[in-house]
C-alpha cells in the first residue's frame, strides 16, 4: 500500500496497477488505545485529518413526513410547553397544512440539546435511530383520536397526558440508540482490559420497559417489561388513564403471550391455525417486540447467537406474521435472508 499510495503504480508477475491523478483518501477506523493506527507505520508519512465533530454537518430534510421534521416539531412543541394544548399533525392524512417545516437551525438545535447533549453520543448514526424509532410512534399518536386534545381535556381533569406519554416515548427512544453504545464500550474496556469483563451489559440486567401503541387497536398504547413492581410512576399514571391491566408477564401463560404478541405485531385479526407448536415467554416476546419496533423505523436487524438459542424461531414467527420484513441474521459464517 505505501508504495502503491507513493509511487503511483504497484507490480505482482504480469499485473500492473496504477492510480490516476487524483486525490486518495484512506479512512482509518478507531480503535483501542489507537491499536490500527499504530500498526501502519507508513501512515505518518501522509497527511493526516483528524474528523472534528460538528453539528452543522446535520444535513435536515424540509420534508414535513420525514423522521427529522416529525421529531423535531414534537420537540419544539414539548420545549415551548404546547404539547398538552395544540395537535399535531405529521401525516398525510392529516391537516399537515397547519405544519410549516422547522429550518435548519432550529431542527438542529432541538436534536443537539435533546440527543447529543442528553447521553453524550456524538454519533449522526445512532440519532438516526433514536428518530426512525420515535418518528414512528409519534405518528401513530398524532393519528390516534384518544391522544386528541380536545377528546382527552372532555374524559380526563390530567392536563399533561400528552406530554407524559411523549417524555416516555423519548426514553424509550433513547435506549434503542444507547443500549448498543453501552455494550461497545464495555466490550473495548475488555479488551485493554480482562477484569473489566463484569462491566458488560447483561440482557437480564434490564427491565426492558416498552411503550409503543397497538397494531389491531392503534387507539391504544401498550406496555411490555419484565418486572411490573419496578415501572415508573410515570408511565403507571399514564397507563391507568387508559384503564390498562398492569399484568404480570412472568406469570401469563404462552397462550396469551402468544395473543398479546398478534396485538402488538399483526394489523388483521382472523385466526392463523397451526402456524408453529411453540412454547412463548416472557423473554421471546420481549425480543421479538425490540426486532418490531426496529423493521416498522425501516432499521437494519441482526439476530446473532449461540446454536439453539432459537434464532430461526424467531425469524419464523415473524414471517408468519408478516410478509414484506427483511430480517439478516448469522449463524456459523453464513447469511441467511428471509424475505
Amino acid at each position: 500500500m505505501f508504495q502503491l499510495l507513493t509511487l503511483g503504480i504497484i507490480s505482482n508477475n504480469t499485473d500492473i496497477t496504477s492510480l490516476p491523478d487524483t486525490c486518495i483518501f484512506i479512512e482509518i477506523a478507531s480503535s483501542v488505545n489507537k491499536k490500527l493506527l499504530k500498526s501502519l507505520p507508513f501512515i505518518d508519512c501522509l497527511s493526516n485529518l483528524p474528523l472534528v465533530w460538528n453539528i452543522d454537518r446535520l444535513k435536515v430534510s424540509e420534508d414535513i413526513f420525514s423522521p427529522i421534521q416529525i421529531v423535531s416539531q414534537y420537540l419544539h412543541f414539548y420545549e415551548k410547553k404546547e404539547l398538552d394544548k395544540k395537535d399535531i399533525y405529521v401525516s398525510s392524512t392529516g391537516d399537515d397544512k397547519t405544519i410549516i417545516p422547522l429550518d435548519q437551525e432550529t431542527c438542529r438545535l432541538l436534536l443537539d440539546k435533546y440527543f447529543f447533549k442528553k447521553i453524550n453520543i456524538l454519533s449522526f448514526r445512532f440519532l438516526e435511530i433514536f428518530m426512525y424509532v420515535l418518528a414512528n410512534q409519534l405518528k401513530r399518536l398524532s393519528g390516534s383520536s384518544f391522544f386528541k386534545v380536545d377528546n382527552l381535556n372532555y374524559m380526563t381533569n390530567d392536563i399533561n397526558i400528552r406530554s407524559t406519554l411523549f417524555n416516555i416515548l423519548l426514553e424509550v427512544s433513547y435506549d434503542f440508540a444507547t443500549k448498543s453504545t453501552k455494550t461497545k464500550s464495555a466490550q473495548l474496556q475488555a479488551e485493554a482490559e480482562v477484569d473489566q469483563l463484569e462491566n458488560l451489559v447483561q440482557w437480564n440486567d434490564s427491565n426492558h420497559l416498552l411503550v409503543f401503541f397497538m397494531s389491531q387497536s392503534p387507539e391504544s398504547i401498550s406496555a411490555l417489561y419484565r418486572n411490573k413492581e419496578i415501572i415508573p410512576a410515570n408511565v403507571l399514571n399514564l397507563l391507568k388513564s387508559q384503564r390498562w391491566e398492569l399484568v404480570d408477564y412472568q406469570t401469563m401463560p404462552s397462550e396469551r403471550l402468544l395473543s398479546t404478541l398478534e396485538s402488538l405485531a399483526r394489523y388483521t385479526t382472523y385466526k392463523i391455525e397451526d402456524y408453529f407448536p411453540y412454547a412463548l415467554s416472557v423473554d421471546n416476546l420481549l425480543k421479538i417486540a425490540l426486532i418490531l419496533l426496529r423493521t416498522r423505523a425501516n432499521i437494519p436487524v441482526v439476530v446473532c447467537g449461540e446454536a439453539g438459542c432459537d434464532k430461526v424461531k424467531y425469524i419464523y414467527i415473524y414471517i408468519v406474521f408478516f410478509n414484506k420484513v427483511f430480517v439478516y441474521f448469522l449463524h456459523n459464517c453464513f447469511l441467511y435472508i428471509f424475505l
